[in-house]
């Protein structure tokens, strides 16, 4: 197909009369939309949704043609966008706040500008790029434009993925992506404002196709980046709770150590395939994490080396966890690979998929671990008993409830008892969360 043959083989994605890429559609239903011809093939993935059907053929800010929904947050839609004059593709974040108190929307513009002044500070091959941000969209709404992350796989569905097919992660694999977010972060961390991601996860950890055919790292979502030069003090608990740092709960003072925290947690959950905290509830969890007796790798039976760097990693005083995150990396990657010339077998996850038929025997024997030498032949998927239980407060600046509690990923079914279990366990985290917003206003 000619340049000339490509530009003419869009069509409109409400009427699909024929025309060039980005061209107004004139018939009149659309022409009062403002719909724009996009290219064909884009048709075949549209959205299932009316409300995502409708942003087909959109022309933001003038230059931005939508021809995809990516995905839909809290206040806001990810776009698929093509710029032109060239439609260079790209990921377009669209605030959407409909329905949103007064107070509450100004919350959420203030953080979404946050997020785009924290990656226009940031330049670094882990860290998602900017491209573009403006406050108007041309109907009042403020976005930003990213690269577009080829294949929108997370780590979490990396994760998920393998524990189904029975397949580990190797210890290379480990290495390189944790040292990764921590080259990441330890950029983000050294900017003169002291940019603290404050919400690292594995949903917010983008695994992208490199040149050499493995995944290398991206970090995104900084909408709850805190410019911790400025200020470190916060307003109240935000963030997700599994990673959650104890001093995020207690709304304290916040820092690096916050980031260095939740990287410690996703790197113990790719080692031994369990998330930290896996408590029966919210409360337990929150209970656990304010209390500076409770000891979090206890349970894990690491070896004494691990068992140190992870300890200091997840220190309950932030003062008293590591350094930084250079530090956190160079001290990861020397215990890596030297578990790893003691035996070169892969990271095998702590809970290994089973079918329905297993056996209880089979089932029990599905918790050994064979990371590398060294590391625990039965690390317990039972965390050490928690604390009495407390109650934390809601603060207006909280995540919304969707993102606020993640339900319990990352850890592999072995039957249909245990899998009643876990569905019972997430009910129970909607109702505490449900009951929180309630209580908040929300």
């Amino acid at each position: 197909m000619t340049d000339a043959e490509e530009q003419q083989s869009a069509r409109c994605p409400n009427c699909d009369q024929p025309g060039a890429i980005g061209e107004p559609c004139s018939h009149p239903p659309c022409a009062r939309h403002r719909t724009h011809r996009i290219p064909g093939p884009f048709l075949a993935y549209s959205p299932a949704d009316a409300e995502g059907r409708a942003q087909l053929g959109r022309m933001i800010g003038g230059r931005y043609l939508v021809v995809g929904v990516l995905g839909k947050g809290s206040f806001g839609r990810v776009l698929h966008v093509l710029q032109r004059p060239l439609w260079r593709p790209a990921a377009l974040k669209l605030m959407e706040l409909s329905g949103a108190a007064r107070d509450e929307a100004q919350r959420f513009v203030e953080q979404f500008r946050r997020e785009a002044e924290s990656l226009a500070m940031l330049d670094h091959e882990n860290i998602v790029r900017l491209l573009d941000y403006d406050d108007d969209d041309g109907e009042g709404s403020a976005y930003m434009v990213m690269e577009l992350i080829a294949g929108k796989r997370t780590l979490r569905t990396e994760m998920r993925e393998r524990q189904r097919a029975g397949k580990p992660f190797t210890a290379q694999e480990v290495e390189q992506w944790i040292g990764q977010m921590l080259a990441g972060l330890a950029v983000a961390h050294g900017h003169a404002k002291c940019i603290v991601h404050r919400d690292l996860k594995p949903d917010n950890v983008m695994l992208v196709p490199a040149s050499d055919g493995k995944l290398s790292v991206k970090i995104v979502d900084f909408g709850l980046a805190k410019f911790t030069a400025e200020s470190d003090r916060t307003r109240g608990a935000v963030g997700t709770l599994r990673y959650m740092a104890p001093e995020q709960l207690r709304a304290a003072e916040i820092g690096p150590a916050a980031d260095i925290y939740a990287v410690a947690c996703i790197a113990l959950e790719l080692i031994t395939g369990t998330p930290m905290f896996s408590f029966r509830n919210e409360a337990e969890t929150i209970a656990a994490k304010r209390d500076p007796d409770f000891d979090p790798v206890a349970a894990l039976d690491l070896p004494p080396h691990a068992e140190l760097l992870f300890r200091s990693a997840l220190c309950f005083d932030p003062k008293g966890r590591t350094a930084d995150a250079a530090t956190f990396r160079r001290e990861f990657t020397a215990l890596i690979r030297s578990l790893d010339r003691d035996d070169p077998s892969p990271a095998q996850p702590a809970v290994r998929p089973s079918s329905a038929q297993s056996s209880a025997s089979d089932a029990s024997a599905a918790t050994d671990v064979g990371a590398t030498d060294g590391w625990p032949k039965h690390a317990s998927t039972k965390p050490a008993k928690a604390p009495s239980t407390a109650v934390v407060g809601k603060d207006k600046s909280a995540r919304t409830a969707p993102s606020a509690i993640d339900a319990p990923t990352g850890r592999a079914i072995a039957n249909p008892v245990e899998l009643a279990a876990t569905q019972a366990w997430a009910l129970s985290v909607a109702l505490v969360v449900l009951a929180g917003l309630i209580a908040s206003g929300h």
